[in-house]
């Protein structure tokens, strides 16, 4: 063989060779590890510290105690436990509180007599609109649900409470004597709540009807030709709906003067 010949053949073994050891070159750095068995368990730890939780109370029990307009009471004096503290606010939530007091005697919640105004007006005696007779709402500059210091929506959310109503109004300036105190009918027509207009006695439109009750210097037995000072007008129902009056009706016919009627709120209470 001569020398090209033999310098070919051994190239080409060499080359094959090289090629043997590249595809299984893998087979001799590859390797299988066997994980041994599991050892035993390790004692418990230490307790932590332990938490701190800013969590509110889910009851809210401590944010309804009544004591200031931010925390309002959502129950009447009624359902307030004897060991607890008597509110002095009621309201749905902080933005519609108002402040009351505990009738603890009638077992009631009365609206804070502070929350309520006064109002005057001055009736001329040559007043002749509707023959001297008028609506309140009309004659004065505000309404009467103005003056008890309180919204609608806040006056329904106590009816929704409440299963009875009561309510004084003091009226001031009418030619009432204490020896015919029913002379009062033909002078004083409230409006209720619920749109209905009552009187002193019961009408066939309304069972529901007020009471009088005059001052201790006003009684039959000391009457004087003097009217009385003021007559307060009484209202009681379980219907509370009724409660309160929104508005009055005055006949004041052949008057020989002039009258300055006042109207002030006295009580309006629920339970």
């Amino acid at each position: 063989m001569d020398v090209f010949k033999f310098g070919f053949v051994a190239l080409f073994a060499n080359s094959l060779l090289n090629l043997s050891l590249a595809q299984s070159g893998p087979d001799f750095i590859s390797c299988k590890i066997d994980a041994g068995l599991k050892g035993e368990k390790g004692d418990r730890g230490h307790p932590g510290p332990p938490g701190i939780c800013e969590c509110k109370p889910t009851d809210n029990s401590e944010n309804e105690r009544g004591d200031s307009a931010s925390r309002p009471s959502k129950t009447t004096c009624s359902n307030v436990p004897a060991s607890d503290p008597k509110p002095q606010w009621m309201g749905e939530n902080e933005l519609e509180s108002f402040k009351i007091e505990c009738d603890e005697a009638e077992n009631m919640t009365c609206i804070a007599h502070e929350t309520f105004s006064q109002k005057s007006i001055l009736v001329k005696k040559n007043f002749t609109m509707q023959k001297q007779s008028f609506w309140w709402s009309t004659f004065a500059d505000h309404s009467l649900k103005n003056m008890y210091g309180l919204r609608s929506t806040q006056i329904m959310w106590l009816h929704r409470l409440a299963n009875s109503a009561s309510q004084v109004i003091r009226i001031r300036g009418l030619d009432i004597k204490a020896s015919s105190p029913e002379l009062i009918q033909s002078i004083v027509q409230l409006l209720t709540w619920n749109d209905v207009a009552i009187g002193f006695y019961p009408t066939s439109k309304s069972l529901f009807h007020y009471g009088v009750e005059l001052p201790t210097s006003c009684t039959e037995k000391n009457s004087t030709t003097e009217p009385c000072e003021y007559v307060d007008i009484i209202m009681k129902t379980d219907m509370v709906g009724r409660l309160p009056i929104t508005d009055i009706y005055f006949k004041v016919n052949l008057m020989e003067k002039d009258l300055k009627i006042s109207v002030e709120n006295i009580r309006l209470c629920f339970n």
